[in-house]
Parts: structure tokens; sequence; C-alpha cells
């Protein structure tokens, strides 16, 4: 299989955190630019985005939640990864996780391409900072009443840690501001797991392979 990504997309990195955790040998990394719309991303997908999975026998596959189900149900995790589908309050953190996510980005582009006097930008942006305040804070009273990060863990609260951590590289006075004690502290529990001490945006950022990542994480 072929993953196309971005050393910093939170997209791209649930992906890869999935992949680890699933134990899938069988990846290769493509490195790629999705706003220079390069050839061999765009035969791929249509809408030129990472994450995009190429598979051997179907096809290409892109939108991260759609990549992770995929992988989880190819790999062999040590523990089941899936958050289950009966449980609300773990459906309800996945959902606000990849939301922080969608938010968190789509606040990084409208500020990276705002145009001086461009005030619907403003607005945008605005309406992003806010959304991303309320989520933080509406976070933090589930997590502060679990015991720290041990053994077990789910999409739920894989994606929450890589949504988190992205808000912190991206938005840092944002996140310092709203994140508390409880869920600073939650956050600072998961990020030890090897999975996604190997997949932060500085240790992507050399371009490696996945090779050396999945050799890396199991021992």
């Amino acid at each position: 299989m072929q993953l196309f990504l971005t050393p910093t997309s939170p997209f791209a990195r649930i992906v890869l955190v999935t992949a680890l955790e699933c134990r899938l040998a069988d990846l290769r990394l493509c490195w790629t630019d999705p706003w220079r719309s390069p050839a061999e991303l765009v035969r791929a997908n249509p809408f030129c985005t990472v994450p995009t999975l190429v598979t051997r026998q179907d096809g290409a596959v892109w939108d991260s939640g759609v990549i992770c189900d995929y992988l989880l149900s190819q790999g062999a995790p040590s523990a089941p990864l899936r958050t289950a589908a009966a449980d609300a309050a773990r459906l309800r953190r996945y959902a606000a996780a990849r939301m922080l996510m969608d938010v968190a980005v789509r606040k990084t582009v409208l500020e990276r391409h705002r145009g001086p006097s461009d005030q619907a930008a403003g607005l945008l942006i605005g309406r992003a900072t806010d959304a991303l305040a309320r989520a933080l804070r509406q976070v933090e009273p589930g997590v502060a009443a679990e015991p720290l990060a041990g053994g077990r863990a789910d999409m739920a609260d894989l994606t929450l840690a890589v949504a988190l951590e992205y808000v912190r590289f991206r938005h840092g006075a944002l996140y310092g501001a709203e994140v508390g004690a409880a869920l600073a502290a939650w956050l600072e529990s998961w990020s030890p797991r090897p999975a996604l001490v190997l997949t932060t945006p500085a240790a992507l950022a050399a371009r490696p392979a996945y090779d050396n990542l999945f050799d890396m994480a199991a021992s």
C-alpha cells in the first residue's frame, strides 16, 4: 500500500498512527505537497488531498476516517482499537477529536492565506477560534474523570491526542489559554506512546521511510 501524506497534517498523522498501532508492515510513504497538485496524487484522488491511501486490490481510499476504518480491517492491533458503536460517550469524544482537527486545520489555512483586507476570512477565523475554545473546554471534564493513559487505547483517544497536539503545534496561544491542567495531563500521559512519539511533525520533518518507523514502533 502507498500513503500520500505531509509531515504536519493531523489527518495524515492519525492514519500513520493507526497503521503503526495495527502493526501493518506493507506500507510505503509518499511525501507530497497537495497544494502543488502533483499528478500522481491527482490521479489517485480527484480532490488532491492528504492523506490518500492507494491499495493493491481495492484502489484508492481517501478521507482519514475512511482510511483508518480500512486499516483497522486489515491489521492486527495488540488490542481492539475501534471505538465501540454502542458507547455514546466514546463516540462523542471521537467526534469532538475529529472536529477539533478539522476546525484547527481550517483556521491554519485561513490565517495563512488571508489577505490584508479580507473581512470574510477574519470572520471565519474568529468563528473557528471560538469553536475550538468551546470544544477544548467541553472535552476536559470527560478526561478529568478518567485515569491517565495505560495500555488500553481506541480511536477516540488516539485521535484526541493527535488533535490536541496539532492545536498546541499550530495554535499555541489558544491551547495555553483554553486547555486546563487535567486535559494537559491527559495529553502528556498519552504522548509517550510509540506511535505518537514517532509521528510528531518534528519527527516526520525528515520524511522517514515507513519501514524505519515500523521497526522503531515494534522495538
